[in-house]
């Protein structure tokens, strides 16, 4: 996923160069990617948060 993250970032570097901007649907690309990671880290986080307070339950009985 990040190679292609940065392949699409040179594609935008090149077409920067020549003063076009890149199409919208590159944008929405990049848009979802973070959105997609960032949701992504925001399950991981509960998860972790539910594991910790059950040990913390675990360990104060």
């Amino acid at each position: 996923m990040a190679t292609t993250l940065l392949e699409r970032l040179d594609f935008f570097n090149v077409s920067m160069m020549r003063e076009k901007p890149p199409p919208l649907h590159f944008y929405t690309l990049i848009l979802s990617h973070i959105h997609a990671f960032w949701l992504s880290n925001l399950k991981v986080a509960r998860i972790l948060k539910k594991k910790h307070s059950q040990l913390k339950k675990k360990v104060l009985k």
